[in-house]
């Protein structure tokens, strides 16, 4: 019904305002591959709406427990609160960036000790290939999986990532994103 809703706004590929590039297709194959998030869409008088996003209590699958600190950098604010809803309620420590300029605050004010960054590929201003290269100087341990929403020529350049990085498509499942975590974790030649 949501989507319906919002397909009556704005066409299946149209962006939603205000992103680089998340539309409502993706939304729509994010909120049927979840089985059961809660959308809640507050319309006020400007041309946007506000969604407020929340995933199941429970992930309806054992996935392995993490305690780990991870560091989510996306611009789009649907997925970055998906991610850190899934993270933590898995055991991570989660810390969430807007943006990379905001990931590099959190790096170089101190943040705690960073195991792994998980970082869209496409963000403005700063790439996150050139992010996970500039956290790593300050992290030198740090893992890195990326994450995107692009195909094809956009993401070519990243398929061969240095350091042996992994990227993860989007949409991706709750057990997906935990299983590439863990990896990505667990693998000892991470970027």
């Amino acid at each position: 019904m949501i989507v319906a809703a919002l397909r009556s706004v704005a066409g299946p590929t149209d962006t939603l305002p205000g992103s680089a590039g998340f539309n409502f297709q993706v939304a729509h194959s994010i909120v049927t591959r979840y089985d059961g998030i809660e959308v809640l869409a507050v319309s006020n008088d400007a041309p946007t709406s506000d969604l407020d996003v929340s995933t199941p209590d429970e992930l309806p699958f054992d996935a392995p427990l993490g305690a780990e600190t991870v560091l989510i950098v996306d611009d789009e604010p649907l997925v970055l609160r998906l991610c850190c809803s899934i993270l933590a309620r898995q055991g991570y420590h989660v810390l969430g960036a807007a943006s990379a300029q905001e990931a590099l605050q959190f790096c170089e004010k101190g943040a705690p000790k960073l195991h792994l960054l998980l970082s869209d590929v496409i963000m403005p201003k700063i790439r996150g290939v050139d992010l996970a290269e500039r956290v790593s100087v300050i992290y030198p341990e740090i893992r890195i999986l990326f994450m995107s929403g692009f195909d094809g020529r956009e993401i070519a350049e990243y398929e061969t990532l240095r350091g042996g990085a992994k990227l993860i498509p989007k949409p991706f499942t709750p057990r997906e994103l935990l299983l590439a975590v863990r990896a990505a974790l667990d693998n000892p030649t991470g970027m």
